[in-house]
């Protein structure tokens, strides 16, 4: 039975740190490229070979650099050697994108030497949009260890930038047609009146940055669940995070600014539980 991957996977920490594990960091690598091919705001979908991809993560995985640095033998391995040599890594790591829905195949293009047909992909809008938020997380991090104001100056203006590329890949993946599900009309309509009040720059730091492998599996099982959305909120009385349904019908009367409290179903305590308002 295959193993059942989660968006986590890209998030996963090292037992007690705080830096990323080294497969983590290759996925990350893996979704940055996204940004790199593709030219924001999304104006059309970039195909992509999967040995370009390749060719671009060994000369860019701190991990891959410092196996090629560590010995004079390796550091003259050539850079078609090095994907050969991790190749069956990059491939592990590039199917779990793939199963994740961040990378989907395009179609087919002729080989450059052989002229044979293979297959392109192409990255969905949660991967580019995962890759924006690793982005951000990268860039707080700089301003958070960097005394050099000059740097600090430059960081946030990179992410005034960002926050508008998010807004712009939500707006495409929640783009309303004649058939759109109501779920699209009202993320949609949410997503616009943050960016109107700049609510994702102000408090994105409070965000969930690592979705729970529970809260997954509860969203996943509530698939079929038209007249409802999943959230994962903290209540303040028994101090846990706890998943929930709401119907689409209580949320649409509420200002995107005001706080969502439901009844937590761990201590039943009423409207105890916090939901951010642009969860």
């Amino acid at each position: 039975m295959q193993k059942i991957r989660y968006i986590d996977a890209i998030f996963q920490k090292v037992d007690n740190a705080k830096c990323y594990c080294k497969g983590s960091l290759l996925l990350q690598d893996l979704l940055r490229y996204s940004l790199i091919i593709n030219e924001l705001p999304l104006a059309q979908e970039v195909h992509f070979k999967k040995r370009k991809l390749q060719n671009w993560v060994v000369r860019n995985n701190k991990e891959i650099i410092d196996f090629y640095n560590k010995t004079l033998n390796r550091r003259n391995t050539t850079y078609y050697n090095r994907v050969h040599g991790k190749e069956e890594k990059l491939n592990n790591a590039f199917e779990i994108l793939v199963k994740l829905n961040l990378i989907q195949s395009a179609g087919l293009a002729p080989a450059e030497k052989t002229g044979a047909p293979i297959t392109t992909y192409k990255y969905t809008k949660g991967g580019i949009l995962l890759a924006l938020i690793i982005k951000i997380m990268n860039s707080k991090e700089v301003m958070n260890i960097t005394r050099r104001e000059d740097k600090i100056i430059e960081c946030r203006k990179g992410l005034e930038k960002i926050y508008l590329d998010v807004y712009d890949i939500i707006d495409l993946a929640f783009e309303v047609k004649d058939d759109s599900p109501v779920s699209n009309i009202f993320y949609l309509t949410l997503f616009r009146k943050c960016k109107a009040k700049g609510i994702l720059e102000n408090k994105f730091n409070t965000v969930q940055q690592n979705p729970t492998r529970e809260y997954e599996e509860f969203r996943f099982d509530m698939r079929n669940s038209y007249e409802r959305i999943a959230f994962r909120g903290y209540c303040e009385e028994c101090k846990s995070s706890q998943n929930v349904s709401v119907r689409y019908l209580d949320l649409m009367p509420r200002g995107v600014t005001n706080d969502l409290r439901v009844d937590c179903p761990n201590c039943n305590s009423g409207k105890g539980l916090f939901i951010m308002p642009w969860y």
